[in-house]
This record gives C-alpha cells, structure tokens and sequence, in this order.
C-alpha cells in the first residue's frame, strides 16, 4: 500500500467524533457491572466533530442513567465534555457524589428533582450552571442558597421555609419558583419581591383563602391583615377585593398600606389616620362611602386611581384636591359649581354622570 494510500485512510480515521478535549471513538457497555466504558483518543478538534452522532450517545447514556437510577463518574465526565449537551432531565437519580457533580457542572441546564440533600460542595458547582430544577429539595442551608445566587434560573418547590439570609441570597436570581413556600416573613418578602419573575402559587391560594374567610365574616384580623401584607410585598400586582369588610382599624390599615390594587367597598367611613395610609396605593376603591371630609380628600387625591361613586356631593376644597388626582371616578356626583368644575377639569382621567360631563368640558377645552 502506498504513503499517500496510508495517510488517507490516517485522516479518515481522525475524524471520527469526540468530547471535550478528547474523542470518542468507541464505547462499550459492560452489562454485567452495568458500566459505560469509554475509549478515548486525544487527537481531533471542534470543528471534526460528529455533532450527530455525540448526541445520539448521550440521549443514549441518559437512558441508561433513567433506567438504573445511577450515573457513574465516567458518565458523568462524558455528559458534561459532550459539545452537544445543553441540557440534562436526571430526575431518576436519588443520589449523587460531590465528583459526578463538578463533572456536571459544565452544562447549561440541569434537572434532578429526585436528589432530596446535596453537599455544600455540590450547590457549588451546581452553582456555576445556568438553570437548576431542584424540586425534591425540602430544605437548604445559607451557604448553599449563597452558591445558588448566581443562577439565571433555579426551582426548589419542595422548600417550605427560608431563612433572612437565604432570601437575600436568592433575590440576586431572575426566574424562582419557590412554591412550596407556606410562611415568609416581611423581611423575606422585600427581598425576594427583588426578583424578575417570581412563583409561590402557595402564597397565592393563601391570598384567596384569607380574602374569602374576611369578606364572609366582614372583618379582618390584625394576623390576617399581616399575611396579606407580606404576600402583596412579593407580588405588587396582588389585587385585594375585601368588599364585603364591613370595619377596619388603624393598625389594620397600616398593614394593608402596601397594597397597589385594592376595594374596600364595603366601609361606610374612614379616619383621617386610614385616608393617610391608604393613599400609598396605586388603585382604592371606596364606593361605600357617602362623605369625605377636606382633609381625607386631600390625603386620597395622591391615589393614582381613585373611585369613591358614592359620593353624592363634593366641597371646593375637595375639587381642588382631587384635581391632583390621575385617574377620578366620580360617578356618584349629582351636581358641582363651576368652580368645582374647573378644578375636576384639571384630572387627566375623569369619570362623571353624563349631566355633569358638559360643564367639565366648558372648562377643560378653555
């Protein structure tokens, strides 16, 4: 046979597909040890890569590790060197050593729901990826919610509580799903309220339990209106319909302040203590009311958007108030002065009874 002969059956053989910085040539299951043996040359670059048949093997492999409910190290080195793999389902493995997941480490994606503890070395490396679903974890330390910090993306619906620290630690991640989360406090709340996308689908069913109990009864408890409050801090896009509450104190107010959409249709009258705290939110809904005093106007005109439609009668003092107000709904009202009218002008979203809208519109086109 001649050298030019030689040399390309030579360069045929190199370009057979590999992994990382070596290539795998060959692989060569051992039923009786149930292991993956891998033979591997060191020659070979990217770009000789048989992408197609990488994959085929680790689709392979991750079957094997399904069935078995095991990974070996040799596994685990092919799946995290393979230029193919992005993303590992491992959901079947109720272990692993502190080595298979540094080997792991170098994949983008990873799911092992069935791990239900892991090392502080093992959140480490876990640490280095980019998304982790780890839903079989029931609980986690500081230093490992401080590894997982850096993650783009991390589940733990198992997790039933969280330390300050841990909350912290975790804001710093743009998706979470935590939501098997059953108590959190306010602490916790303003810093996991820091991430992008947050799920706690428990903290949410909360919501409507507590929301039904208090418009049934037609009051509020001080701990009820603190639940509420934590909840509405992680999630400011929490409406609170408590239509049928019929009182409310101070202090249940000052809970509640937080709260960006909420109705309270249900109470008669305010203090002038309530229409300060209350004014914090981005929409009030107080249809139950048939007065306000000057000072209370005042106080609520710093609403966004406010509906008080039962009001029947406002003074000038409140016309003026309310002129500062964004969005007024004042379907109540059956007649103003002209002076009143000027002033409701100035609102940049008014809703009046129709009898009333022309002389707002005297003024506004002036």
């Amino acid at each position: 046979m001649g050298i030019t002969t030689k040399l390309l059956l030579i360069l045929i053989g190199l370009t057979i597909f590999g992994c990382g910085e070596s290539k795998v040539t060959t692989d060569e299951i051992d039923n009786t040890n149930h292991k993956l043996t891998l033979k591997y040359s060191n020659q070979g670059t990217t770009n000789e890569r048989n992408l197609v048949q990488e994959k085929a093997l680790a689709e392979e492999i991750i079957q094997q590790i399904h069935s078995r409910g095991t990974i070996t190290d040799e596994q685990a080195d092919f799946l995290g060197k393979c230029f193919s793999v992005n993303s590992i389902e491992l959901n079947n493995l109720t272990s692993i050593t502190d080595k298979q997941a540094e080997l792991l480490s170098t994949v983008s994606h990873i799911e092992v729901n069935g791990l239900t503890s892991i090392t502080e070395k093992q959140a480490n490396f876990f640490g280095a990826l980019s998304s982790l679903k780890l839903n079989g974890l029931p609980a986690l330390t500081d230093s490992q919610a401080k590894s997982f910090g850096s993650l783009l993306t991390l589940e733990l619906n198992s997790l039933t509580a969280l330390t300050d620290p841990q909350a912290e630690s975790l804001s710093q991640i743009k998706s979470l799903s935590l939501n098997g989360l059953t108590s959190l406090t306010a602490k916790q709340a303003r810093s996991i309220s820091k991430v992008p996308s947050l799920e706690i689908d428990t903290l949410r069913e909360k919501t409507t339990e507590i929301v039904q109990q208090v418009n049934k009864r037609g009051t509020i408890t001080d701990q009820e209106a603190k639940r509420l409050r934590i909840i509405c801090l992680v999630d400011d896009s929490q409406e609170l319909w408590l239509n049928g509450l019929t009182s409310l104190t101070d202090r249940q107010a000052k809970k509640l302040n937080k709260t960006r959409h909420i109705q309270l249709d249900g109470l008669t009258s305010i203090t002038e203590k309530q229409a300060d705290l209350l004014n914090s939110s981005f929409s009030l809904q107080l249809n139950g009311l048939t007065s306000l005093t000057d000072s209370q106007a005042e106080s609520l005109s710093q609403v966004g958007i406010l509906i008080i439609e039962g009001l029947t009668s406002i003074s000038d003092a409140q016309a003026e108030s309310f002129s500062k107000t964004p969005a007024l709904f004042l379907g109540g009202i059956t007649s103003i002065t002209d002076l009143q009218a000027k002033s409701l002008s100035r609102v940049e979203q008014l809703e009046i009874s129709e009898a009333l809208q022309p002389v707002i519109d005297k003024y506004k086109n002036q």
